[in-house]
């Protein structure tokens, strides 16, 4: 989800807008949409997890993690005594974010050793900040969300995309689908699952975009995959990642 100004070109008038464009400049009716840039997001100290917990493969940056939280914030989608929700916890490293700003927080963790981290990271913080976390932690499948959070006396409303939810014909209220690699460092997505989100959303009728680092992933054609992962350009002889834009 990215930021954007938007100003009108006539009178100047400037708004703030939430949308899920590229983070490219588009004009849309007279709209100039310029998208903000997230800097430093990558760098600085901190001392709120344990040692250990850095063993975890899809790690976030926590000045990512308190720069998200703030600008919740600044959106008005955060009040006092809120609860922050993440329903793939695993080192916890959004509830210590969370409770750092004052947040209450709920983790849901499949695997048992991050759910070991998660409680030696509450335990850790709590210290570190001189008090006890208002944290939840919850061991089981998110894929089952609701059930989860109902049995631990917690509600929410949220929209997690999996692949079952891809595949129901109303699509569970997703729209597009982007697909590539982490980041910094990078870690990449097994082709299968790729492969099965591809032909979820195709049978869903939900578009794709498939980002360039998942090239050195993919095979070559689509016939040797069985799955769409190229489309052909417009002279029709060569193709292209798919890379398909909301309809």
């Amino acid at each position: 989800m990215n930021r954007y100004k938007i100003t009108n070109k006539d009178t100047q008038e400037i708004k703030e807008v939430e949308a899920e464009f590229l983070g490219v400049a588009v004009d849309v009716a007279g709209m100039t949409c310029e998208p903000e840039v997230w800097k430093g997001c990558y760098t600085g100290a901190f001392d709120l997890l344990t040692p250990e917990s850095f063993a975890h493969p899809a790690k976030m940056s926590p000045a990512l993690c308190f720069r998200i939280i703030e600008h919740l914030e600044g959106l008005g989608l955060l009040k006092p005594g809120a609860a922050i929700l993440d329903p793939m916890g695993g080192t916890g490293l959004t509830a210590v974010c969370a409770n750092a700003k004052g947040y209450k927080a709920v983790t849901v963790e499949l695997e048992q050793k991050f759910i070991g981290f998660q409680r030696a990271n509450k335990d850790y913080a709590g210290r570190r900040l001189g008090r006890t976390l208002d944290w939840t932690i919850i061991q089981g499948d998110s894929r089952k969300l609701s059930e989860l959070l109902k049995e631990n006396g917690v509600v929410t409303v949220t929209s997690p995309p999996y692949a079952e939810a891809i595949q129901d014909s109303t699509k569970g209220g997703i729209d597009w689908l982007v697909i590539g690699g982490q980041t910094r460092p990078d870690v990449m997505p097994k082709i299968e699952w790729v492969r099965d989100i591809v032909r979820a959303a195709d049978a869903a009728g939900i578009p794709v975009w498939l980002k360039d680092n998942l090239l050195p992933l993919l095979p070559l054609d689509n016939e040797l995959s069985g799955t769409s992962f190229y489309q052909p350009v417009e002279d029709g002889d060569h193709y292209q990642l798919r890379q398909e834009r909301p309809r």
